[in-house]
């Protein structure tokens, strides 16, 4: 008889894209939505809703897998991360993980770029530019980058955070986005 583990697989795979950060970043994604409909007029379709509320929370956990996979050798030394599932092994080889987090992050780009079904073709541009500059930023610029090498890691790397609530503004309107985009 075969022992049963403890914890799913998904589950692993699950805490791999650390939903505490994701689920802020969806949040941030809503409220600009809202506000943007609110501010505008505009009605949002329910489709729209879930191609934007689903490509950031697809995204912002496919920017977190890949820095945990890129992170996977300090994050075993460090006593506060030595038991993520990479260094601790529960997904093994590695790979899976950069896998897991390149699906994700190919899917963000495609949720993102359907907005253009349910709204207009601009808005899904716009939303797709933001999603891959938004995964660029955290795992080429902050983590590849400077996360080992400089100070200036958190606000270079910080500029990732301020994409949710641009592709939230985006599937609703791309009016006043520049103004959006300084107030980020």
């Amino acid at each position: 008889m075969q022992k049963q583990k403890s914890e799913s697989r998904v589950a692993v795979y699950y805490e791999l894209t650390k939903p505490k950060i994701w689920y802020l970043l969806v949040f941030t994604a809503f409220g600009a939505t809202l506000t943007a409909s609110n501010i505008y007029n505009i009605e949002i379709s329910p489709a729209t809703w879930i191609l934007m509320l689903f490509s950031v929370a697809a995204g912002s956990a496919a920017a977190n897998t890949l820095t945990n996979y890129h992170d996977r050798d300090i994050d075993a030394i460090m006593e506060r991360t030595k038991n993520r599932p990479l260094p601790s092994k529960r997904i093994y080889p590695a790979e899976k993980a950069r896998n897991f987090g390149l699906a994700l992050a190919g899917i963000s780009l495609m949720l993102a770029f359907g907005i253009s079904l349910t709204t207009t073709l601009e808005q899904g541009i716009w939303a797709t530019a933001f999603i891959a500059f938004g995964l660029l930023n955290n795992i080429l610029v902050y983590s590849y980058m400077l996360k080992r090498n400089s100070r200036t890691n958190i606000i270079l790397g910080g500029l990732c955070g301020g994409s949710p609530p641009m592709i939230g503004w985006v599937a609703v309107t791309t009016t006043d986005l520049w103004t959006m985009g300084l107030a980020m």
